[in-house]
C-alpha cells in the first residue's frame, strides 16, 4: 500500500477531508454499513483505495486539518460532511456540532453556518448537485452584501 500521508498540499488537504468525513461518521460511535460505503466512494473519487481508506479508519484519531484555499473546494468539502451525516438517514446534535465546527475551520464564518447547514441539509435531501447548491450559495451571499 502507497504512503496515504504524502507530502503534497493537494493530497494532504484530500486525506485530511476524508478524515473529516470518518469522523462525521463515527459521531454516533459506530460506522453503518451505509456509511461506510458512502466512505468508500468518496474515498474512491479522492483516489483512495477501499485499503486505504480502511488504513484512515484505523488512524483517525491524530490528525490536522489542512482546509483548502478555494471557496469552491471549501464548499464541496462541506458538502460532503452534509452527505456523510446523512448517510444513515438522520443527522443528530453531535454531527450538527461536529460539521459547524468543521466548517468554520473550513473558513466559513460563523453567522453564515446556519443557513449553509439548511441549504445543504434541504439540497441534498432533495437530490441537488453539488454544483446547484453552490450557485444557490452564491446567489445568497450576493443578495446579502447588496442589502
Amino acid at each position: 500500500m502507497k504512503n496515504i500521508y504524502l507530502s503534497d498540499k493537494g493530497r494532504k488537504q484530500e486525506t485530511e477531508h476524508l478524515i473529516q468525513l470518518i469522523r462525521i461518521a463515527f459521531s454516533n460511535s459506530i460506522i453503518s454499513r451505509t456509511e461506510r460505503e458512502l466512505l468508500y466512494r468518496m474515498g474512491g473519487r479522492l483516489g483512495f483505495s477501499v485499503a486505504e481508506v480502511e488504513a484512515l479508519i484505523e488512524r483517525t484519531a491524530n490528525s490536522d486539518y489542512v482546509p483548502p484555499d478555494e471557496l469552491p473546494e471549501r464548499f464541496g468539502h462541506a458538502y460532503n460532511l452534509i452527505r456523510m451525516t446523512l448517510a444513515d438517514g438522520s443527522m443528530d446534535r453531535n454531527e450538527m456540532k461536529l460539521v459547524s465546527g468543521y466548517m468554520a475551520k473550513t473558513g466559513f464564518k460563523e453567522n453564515e453556518i446556519p443557513s449553509l447547514l439548511l441549504l445543504l441539509l434541504k439540497g441534498i435531501k432533495e437530490h441537488k448537485s453539488r454544483e446547484d447548491l453552490f450557485e444557490i450559495y452564491m446567489k445568497n451571499n450576493l443578495k446579502r452584501k447588496n442589502e
